[in-house]
């Protein structure tokens, strides 16, 4: 096998087919295992493989926590290309261990209980798939992780997440110094404020809704960190069960 960083370097300016191709051409195709989460770079990989006519095994895996869109695309990329999609669960065994003493969203207590459900519903089906796999093909791409900014939103009348007092707000559902259990302050790199007019304007204006208990804050610092190159495609959010787009046209401030 060549030298990683040597194909690296060789691979660095080819296009993807080039270096699908070259997969192909060193690794038995038997062996050789697409996983997808059905987002956008995972299609684009399975379209362009197929194109090729270069199809390897393609797992997907389910961790039984996905919306019903992630259904209805798996379905139609079954549908429209004809392919067979494995699915890997986590194991029923592991996964009632795990829900016992914790409840179905124990993620939300603590970062260990986190990463305790994420390696019985996603690493360990995960290890599994990749067995009797010589080369895996995911959809990470290159720039990924690269310069990523993590930021907290607050209510200016209660700004506890950057230190400040706790107050009254009209935020339903969300106490005066609410913090997250999972709240990791060590990985935020800003904490930006929004008051509690601008959060209910920004939620009426995305669902069209006059509902207090689906107001959060979240989708006002989402449209105001809209990157300026997407300023005029909609910004999709999830309220409860429903997603919605916001529109930028209409900014808060």
């Amino acid at each position: 096998m060549a030298n990683i960083d040597a194909l690296n370097e060789k691979f660095e300016h080819q296009p993807a087919e080039a270096i699908l191709r070259w997969a192909f051409e060193h690794f038995d195709p038997r062996r050789i295992a697409l996983s997808t989460s059905f987002g956008a770079e995972g299609l684009v990989l399975i379209h362009t493989l197929v194109s090729m006519r270069l199809v390897p095994c393609i797992f997907t895996i389910d961790t039984g926590r996905h919306f019903p869109e992630t259904y209805e695309i798996w379905d139609e990329v079954v549908r429209r290309y004809g392919l067979a999609i494995e699915c890997y669960s986590p194991s029923p065994e592991d996964l009632s261990r795990l829900l016992a003493g914790h409840g179905p969203n124990l993620f939300y207590e603590s970062v260990e209980l986190r990463k305790a459900c994420c390696r019985v519903r996603k690493v360990l089906p995960l290890q599994r798939a990749l067995r009797d796999t010589d080369l895996w093909i995911s959809a990470l791409r290159k720039e990924r992780g690269r310069d990523v900014r993590v930021v907290a939103v607050e209510l200016e009348e209660s700004p506890v997440l950057s230190g400040g007092e706790a107050g009254a707000h009209l935020i339903q559902g969300i106490g005066a110094g609410f913090v997250p259990r999972n709240y990791a302050a060590a990985v935020v790199d800003e904490v930006i404020r929004f008051s509690s007019a601008d959060a209910i304007a920004t939620a009426r204006a995305i669902a069209r809704i006059r509902c207090g208990k689906c107001l959060r804050v979240c989708p006002t610092g989402a449209i105001n960190l809209r990157r300026p190159e997407l300023v005029r495609q909609p910004v999709p959010l999830r309220l409860g069960r429903e997603r919605h787009e916001a529109h930028p046209a209409s900014p808060t401030r």
